[in-house]
């Protein structure tokens, strides 16, 4: 008489995310996976303008700006929207 071993549904589907989690690992032109490439070359271009725009500001006798403050002087920020109300204590409600 033989028998059965029951496995539960959730390790099975457990096991199914991880194998297609390692083949979107292994995926993309040289098998490193599609995000790494992509955001190091997105890193890569963005680390040149900067690069690219300090020297340009150092040339000119400047200095590029970093901060909103510096951009925009004088701006001010919308509130935040909150989405409760403000608690209201006894002595306020009248």
């Amino acid at each position: 008489m033989s028998t059965t071993t029951l496995i539960p549904w959730a390790g099975r589907a457990a096991d199914v995310g991880r194998e297609i989690g390692r083949q979107d690992d292994r995926g993309g032109d040289d098998g490193r996976g599609y995000e790494r490439d992509e955001t190091d070359r997105f890193h890569q271009y963005v680390h040149g303008l900067v690069l690219h725009g300090d020297t340009r500001a150092l040339m000119a006798g400047r200095r590029a700006r970093r901060t909103l403050a510096e951009m925009a002087p004088g701006y001010k920020r919308q509130p935040i929207l909150q989405l409760v109300r403000p608690l209201v204590f006894g002595s306020e409600t009248s």
